[in-house]
């Protein structure tokens, strides 16, 4: 149901404050003008009003490609002062000084290195696979397998043992 009834005039008045307004083509005729709406937005975003302008003749010619001209022309015509951007204000950085701990000097200090041949052996396995072939695996501190061959192969267990006391002579 979509009917106009006509009314005796009343005058209806709404105030409110527009903080910014928004531009998009409405109509377009190359190389003539073109219709623009623009949108009238208060502070809460909230759309308040929209009006349409038409650009034309030398304002069209210089519209060209600088949507920056469009947003002053739109301004001059509906009595606005355009803001400028805000420059964001460098933020500053505030170092405290932290507490550095203090080395205390070393009094000695000694590093021994030595060389994988030179390491101790912890353990020691031996595993026979057949009668005639032995395999020793001697496992090294840093704890990798090493395999000697049968014919180079010594094998060293040493057990704790007690030394039967020596006798005096007579």
């Amino acid at each position: 149901m979509s009917k106009s009834i006509a009314i005796n005039s009343h005058e209806i008045v709404n105030t409110f404050n527009i903080t910014s307004f928004q531009v998009s083509v409405q109509h377009f005729e190359l190389f003539k003008g073109a219709t623009l709406l623009v949108s009238l937005v208060d502070d809460t975003n909230t759309l308040r009003k929209q009006e349409s302008l038409r650009l034309e003749g030398d304002d069209y010619k210089q519209w060209m490609n600088d949507d920056t001209f469009v947003y002053e022309f739109v301004a001059n015509k509906c009595g606005f002062t355009i803001k400028p951007e805000p420059i964001p204000e460098p933020v500053q950085v505030v170092s405290t000084p932290t507490e550095q701990p203090v080395e205390q000097p070393v009094e000695q200090q000694t590093t021994t290195e030595t060389t994988p041949s030179e390491q101790p052996v912890e353990q020691q396995t031996t595993t026979e696979t057949t009668p005639s072939e032995t395999t020793s695996t001697e496992t090294t501190p840093s704890e990798q397998p090493v395999e000697q061959p049968a014919e180079q192969q010594t094998t060293t267990e040493t057990t704790p043992t007690e030394q039967p006391a020596e006798q005096p002579q007579a």
